[in-house]
């Protein structure tokens, strides 16, 4: 809506991707919603055993695995 106020069709043009992105990624991800919660609630069952798993996870998925890709692409 505040696009629209704007006047700018620029403005117009990119709130309207914006939905549409959201909508279809909602649709795609919808039929699969179980698998990261499955993953999510795994992660909180281990992380109550031990406080290294989050810190595992977190390391793993944003220091190695960039790491890794940078890695292979570069």
């Amino acid at each position: 809506m505040a696009s629209i106020v704007t006047g700018s069709p620029a403005a117009v043009t990119v709130a309207l991707e914006h939905v549409l992105f959201n909508t279809f990624g909602s649709v795609m991800i919808y039929p699969i919603r179980k698998i990261p919660i499955g993953l999510s609630r795994m992660l909180a069952r281990l992380s109550l055993r031990s406080k290294i798993y989050p810190l595992a996870y977190i390391a793993s998925i944003f220091y190695i695995l960039p790491s890794f890709v940078i890695f292979l692409f570069h």
